[in-house]
Protein backbone atom coordinates (compact mmCIF):
# COMPACT_ATOMS: atom_id res chain seq x y z
CA UNK A 1 0.00 0.00 0.00
CA UNK A 2 3.04 2.47 0.32
CA UNK A 3 4.07 1.87 -2.62
CA UNK A 4 0.80 2.91 -4.24
CA UNK A 5 -0.19 5.67 -2.21
CA UNK A 6 3.60 7.44 -2.71
CA UNK A 7 2.88 6.60 -6.41
CA UNK A 8 -0.92 8.33 -6.57
CA UNK A 9 0.74 11.13 -4.59
CA UNK A 10 3.58 11.74 -7.08
CA UNK A 11 6.54 10.51 -5.92
CA UNK A 12 9.29 8.25 -8.19
CA UNK A 13 8.81 5.23 -6.20
CA UNK A 14 8.54 3.78 -2.72
CA UNK A 15 10.04 1.28 -1.02
CA UNK A 16 8.93 -0.67 1.87
CA UNK A 17 10.78 -2.81 4.13
CA UNK A 18 8.88 -4.46 7.22
CA UNK A 19 11.06 -6.12 9.92
CA UNK A 20 10.26 -7.13 13.39
CA UNK A 21 11.07 -4.11 14.90
CA UNK A 22 10.72 -1.27 12.39
CA UNK A 23 8.91 -0.09 9.70
CA UNK A 24 11.74 1.89 7.15
CA UNK A 25 10.03 3.79 3.94
CA UNK A 26 12.34 5.10 0.99
CA UNK A 27 11.26 7.45 -1.12
CA UNK A 28 12.49 8.62 -4.43
CA UNK A 29 11.14 12.07 -5.92
CA UNK A 30 13.31 14.23 -8.26
CA UNK A 31 16.72 12.41 -8.08
CA UNK A 32 16.38 12.75 -4.01
CA UNK A 33 15.98 10.17 -1.45
CA UNK A 34 14.33 10.26 1.75
CA UNK A 35 14.77 7.09 4.01
CA UNK A 36 12.55 6.94 7.23
CA UNK A 37 12.39 4.51 9.81
CA UNK A 38 9.40 4.12 12.74
CA UNK A 39 9.71 1.60 15.80
CA UNK A 40 7.09 -0.68 15.33
CA UNK A 41 5.23 -1.77 18.95
CA UNK A 42 3.52 -5.10 18.78
CA UNK A 43 0.03 -4.71 19.09
CA UNK A 44 -1.72 -7.24 16.58
CA UNK A 45 -3.10 -6.18 13.49
CA UNK A 46 -6.32 -3.96 13.64
CA UNK A 47 -8.38 -4.78 10.47
CA UNK A 48 -10.86 -2.27 10.93
CA UNK A 49 -7.85 0.34 10.47
CA UNK A 50 -6.12 -1.83 7.80
CA UNK A 51 -9.83 -1.07 5.30
CA UNK A 52 -9.49 2.82 6.28
CA UNK A 53 -6.25 3.07 4.98
CA UNK A 54 -7.18 1.18 1.70
CA UNK A 55 -9.79 3.14 1.20
CA UNK A 56 -7.38 6.33 1.37
CA UNK A 57 -5.10 4.68 -0.87
CA UNK A 58 -7.76 4.20 -3.35
CA UNK A 59 -9.11 7.24 -2.94
CA UNK A 60 -5.48 9.10 -3.94
CA UNK A 61 -5.35 6.41 -6.78
CA UNK A 62 -8.34 8.10 -8.20
CA UNK A 63 -7.32 11.84 -7.38
CA UNK A 64 -10.03 12.01 -5.22
CA UNK A 65 -7.57 13.28 -2.48
CA UNK A 66 -4.02 14.71 -2.45
CA UNK A 67 -1.48 15.34 0.17
CA UNK A 68 -3.64 17.76 2.59
CA UNK A 69 -6.61 15.33 2.48
CA UNK A 70 -5.21 12.08 2.82
CA UNK A 71 -3.13 13.57 5.73
CA UNK A 72 -5.84 14.72 7.31
CA UNK A 73 -7.89 10.87 6.79
CA UNK A 74 -4.70 9.21 8.04
CA UNK A 75 -4.41 11.42 11.37
CA UNK A 76 -7.96 11.03 11.83
CA UNK A 77 -8.01 7.21 12.30
CA UNK A 78 -8.28 5.59 15.31
CA UNK A 79 -8.86 1.92 15.89
CA UNK A 80 -11.85 0.61 17.26
CA UNK A 81 -12.04 -1.16 20.98
CA UNK A 82 -14.12 -4.43 21.29
CA UNK A 83 -16.07 -4.88 24.29
CA UNK A 84 -13.05 -7.44 26.09
CA UNK A 85 -15.98 -9.96 27.37
CA UNK A 86 -17.67 -9.62 24.16
CA UNK A 87 -14.23 -10.89 22.99
CA UNK A 88 -14.42 -13.93 25.27
CA UNK A 89 -17.82 -14.95 24.76
CA UNK A 90 -17.02 -15.09 21.16
CA UNK A 91 -13.58 -16.71 21.17
CA UNK A 92 -14.85 -19.54 23.34
CA UNK A 93 -17.85 -19.90 20.57
CA UNK A 94 -15.77 -20.08 17.75
CA UNK A 95 -13.45 -22.63 19.39
CA UNK A 96 -16.70 -24.34 20.49
CA UNK A 97 -17.55 -24.93 16.46
CA UNK A 98 -14.62 -27.71 16.19
CA UNK A 99 -16.62 -29.95 18.66
CA UNK A 100 -18.51 -31.92 15.86
CA UNK A 101 -14.59 -33.66 15.17
CA UNK A 102 -15.09 -35.21 18.12
CA UNK A 103 -18.02 -37.28 17.26
CA UNK A 104 -20.83 -34.38 18.98
CA UNK A 105 -20.00 -35.07 22.45
CA UNK A 106 -21.93 -32.69 24.27
CA UNK A 107 -19.35 -32.76 27.31
CA UNK A 108 -16.69 -31.86 24.72
CA UNK A 109 -18.70 -28.73 23.76
CA UNK A 110 -18.98 -27.52 27.30
CA UNK A 111 -15.22 -28.44 27.66
CA UNK A 112 -14.03 -26.21 24.61
CA UNK A 113 -16.20 -23.21 25.66
CA UNK A 114 -15.25 -23.03 29.37
CA UNK A 115 -11.45 -24.12 28.31
CA UNK A 116 -10.77 -20.99 25.81
CA UNK A 117 -13.30 -18.73 27.07
CA UNK A 118 -11.46 -19.01 30.66
CA UNK A 119 -8.00 -18.92 28.90
CA UNK A 120 -8.94 -15.57 27.53
CA UNK A 121 -9.36 -13.95 30.65
CA UNK A 122 -6.27 -15.12 32.08
CA UNK A 123 -4.43 -14.39 28.89
CA UNK A 124 -2.46 -11.12 29.44
CA UNK A 125 -3.14 -8.88 26.34
CA UNK A 126 -1.05 -6.45 24.47
CA UNK A 127 -0.34 -3.90 27.50
CA UNK A 128 0.32 -6.91 29.84
CA UNK A 129 -2.89 -6.60 31.76
CA UNK A 130 -5.58 -9.69 32.49
CA UNK A 131 -9.11 -8.92 31.75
Amino acid sequence: MASRLGVALGVDSVECALTPNAVILSTLSNNHCITTTRKNTDKGINMQVVTEVQHIVIAAEHHIYDLRHVREKLDRIKPLKYNRYLVVVMVGLSCACFFPFSWWRLDYFRYYIYRFSIGNVYTPNHFGETF
